[in-house]
């Protein structure tokens, strides 16, 4: 298992927007991806600070991914509610222990 997390900061104003473009856009995207197992967004509301993590089979299974158009989609996607305009930062770790 592989696990993929960005951050990023959203405007405090746009947490329902977020949540529904989530649900409704990044969602469907991901559930078409081969080796998805996962997606999750996280947050707080009041400070706008997002969290989101997908869970995948393997590293591979997300470096087809995010070498795929499917991740700027989802990227492009959320771009009116970053804050300053300033993409999510991705980082990564394979799981250790279930």
């Amino acid at each position: 298992m592989f696990v993929r997390m960005a951050h990023w900061d959203c405007r405090p104003e746009c947490w329902d927007k977020a949540v529904e473009m989530f649900e409704n856009g990044a969602l469907p995207v991901l559930e078409k991806q081969p080796g998805i197992l996962r997606a999750q967004l996280t947050g707080e509301s009041d400070s706008g600070k997002r969290i989101a993590i997908t869970y995948w089979e393997s590293e591979e299974a997300h470096s087809v991914f995010a070498a795929s158009p499917a991740l700027a989609e989802i990227t492009d996607m959320f771009v009116d509610i970053y804050v300053d305009g300033v993409r999510p930062e991705g980082f990564f770790y394979p799981v250790i222990r279930e």
